[in-house]
């Protein structure tokens, strides 16, 4: 093979890895949509936006950083722990009998989610003096309390959620309760899956 005959290949070759490369660079960085979900459905309720993408990336990041179980799980029910001030609290029980209070209580009769996984962070309450139980669109509201993530968008932005309630609730994927959604069961908590930082409306369930 002459000189000539050799750099030609030479370069074929880098520029097919280059172009591979960059393939699966694309694929990597692309969202994936779930089953049924259009990417205008996707794009209007900014699933695609770079903004958002961006910063799922970095929260996502950060919980591992801080050591945040945020693997999805089903739901835990909860228990009423009387506090040394005396108030009574809904905390979480695991298999093992583990209790585990969340960073901002959720009194009973409120669907609250949570910035962080394991109910950590702030706080977005719903039901009794809190917003309403039904939300079609959680655009505008935000997360409060003294947690991560206080100020910061509700709209997806959840990673968990406790259900204080008797009936079950529903976390959707896309606005007006439509695509994915993650079912908490009555008085459990639980992290989010489907609408993990994708949670775009929510509402009492009962299916």
């Amino acid at each position: 093979m002459n000189v000539a005959r050799s750099l030609a290949v030479g370069i074929g070759v880098a520029a097919l890895v280059a172009t591979t490369a960059g393939t699966a660079l694309a694929s990597e960085t692309e969202p994936v949509l779930p089953a049924g979900v259009s990417q205008e459905q996707a794009a209007t309720d900014g699933k695609l936006d770079p903004e958002h993408l961006a910063h799922k990336a970095a929260k996502e990041a950060e919980e591992r950083a801080l050591g945040l179980d945020r693997s999805p799980s089903g739901s835990l029910p909860l228990v009423a722990v009387r506090k040394a001030n005396g108030e009574v609290e809904l905390q979480a029980r695991t298999a093992d009998g583990t209790l585990l209070a969340a960073d901002y209580p959720c009194s009973s009769g409120f669907a609250c989610l949570y910035y962080n996984s394991g109910r950590a962070g702030a706080v977005f309450r719903q039901g009794n003096d809190g917003k309403p139980l039904s939300i079609s669109n959680y655009a505008g509201y935000t997360f409060y309390g003294t947690g991560n993530g206080s100020g910061q968008a509700v709209k997806n932005n959840a990673a968990s959620i406790q259900n204080s309630r008797s009936g079950k609730y529903a976390v959707y994927y896309l606005s007006d309760y439509s695509g994915p959604a993650d079912i908490a069961l009555a008085n459990s908590g639980r992290n989010l899956d489907f609408t993990y930082n994708e949670n775009a409306s929510g509402q009492p369930y009962t299916g």
